[in-house]
């Protein structure tokens, strides 16, 4: 299903004015488990996103390829993340893009809570994570522990990669970090945004939550996304 192509399209124009690096193997992923960690100030080594810093996080599936499977780096500068790394506070940015098969509209809402669950439930270990509610913005508080156990970014854009590669319908996964301060948070905010709504009306869809198109609030993503409507339309049918 390809729910999401054009709000893609929109994010890699987007990415078009920024170099974008690949790595050429895939580095050791650092270990994920299901528990939060708590650090506090004086455990910290440095941290990613998070007040005043700029953050955002998508994740985004197509049936279509638009990206090649790998993962991918956006930087200031001459990609020096080591050097980024030793900085206190960094703006920080995560782009999951799904490529998924099978997917139509009798799976694609428990497929879009698979990644959620992907997204909110994985924890990086001694790396406190913090999210806000709308999922769109991300914060990451990297302990000292973790840096003298061989914690860096690499590692964790591995470990993001190959979580999405269990899910049973993708086929691939591109991860594209963001890093450092750029003016690209800001352009994607409202793609992020966007994306959000598009999850949300298919919740609304699927939850049967304002099948009323005249009282539902959802009403505008849905005329702009054809897909959106198709779904909604068979539902009521049913």
């Amino acid at each position: 299903m390809n729910l999401y192509d054009g709000l893609i399209k929109d994010i890699f124009k987007v990415l078009a004015n920024y170099p974008m690096k690949k790595l050429d193997s895939k580095p050791l992923a650092w270990d994920i488990n299901n528990k939060n960690v708590f650090l506090l100030d004086k455990e910290m080594a440095y941290e990613l996103g998070g007040y005043p810093k700029d953050s955002v996080n998508i994740i985004i599936q197509s049936d279509n390829q638009f990206i090649d499977d790998g993962i991918y780096f956006i930087c200031p500068n001459d990609f020096d993340i080591k050097l980024l790394e030793k900085q206190r506070h960094l703006s920080f940015g995560k782009i999951v893009l799904l490529k998924t098969k099978n997917l139509d509209e009798n799976n694609i809402y428990d497929f879009t809570q698979k990644t959620l669950i992907k997204d909110t439930k994985a924890y990086f270990n001694d790396v406190m994570t913090r999210a806000s509610s709308k999922h769109y913005f991300i914060n990451y508080k990297v302990s000292k522990k973790a840096i003298k156990d061989g914690f860096d970014i690499y590692k964790m854009a591995s470990s993001i990669h190959s979580s999405y590669l269990e899910i049973d319908e993708v086929v691939n996964c591109a991860v594209i970090i963001l890093l450092g301060d750029m003016n690209i948070y800001k352009e994607l905010l409202p793609l992020a945004e966007k994306n959000k709504e598009i999850s949300i009306a298919l919740n609304h869809i699927f939850d049967g939550v304002n099948m009323d198109c005249k009282s539902c609030d959802m009403t505008d993503i849905c005329d702009e996304i054809k897909e959106l409507r198709a779904i909604h339309k068979k539902q009521q049918k049913e």
